[in-house]
């Protein structure tokens, strides 16, 4: 799944309030009876599924952990990265 937050363009730290503006502004200007595109019904299953999910207190957390996840893995590399097992603190 994509990051539901860069679909609605919104901050991880977004209320409850600014989620669903956003929501609400994209799902107008993408539904396929307004929007000519041939990828707009496309858009608008992102959107409901984005929505969703960070509408949902369960899956909004599940999700940031998923995020949080190769955040954390990057980080761990470049510590591996550095850490010598030979250098000794006196």
């Amino acid at each position: 799944m994509e990051d539901c937050y860069q679909v609605l363009g919104v901050t991880r730290t977004a209320t409850a309030d600014e989620i669903k503006q956003a929501y609400r502004g994209l799902i107008k200007a993408c539904h396929p009876d307004l929007n000519s595109s041939t990828q707009a019904a496309d858009w608008t299953l992102q959107l409901n599924e984005a929505y969703n999910v960070l509408c949902d207190s369960e899956a909004k957390r599940a999700h940031d952990r998923a995020l949080d996840v190769p955040r954390i893995a990057a980080v761990m590399e470049r510590s591996e990265a550095v850490f010598d097992p030979a250098f000794r603190c006196t």
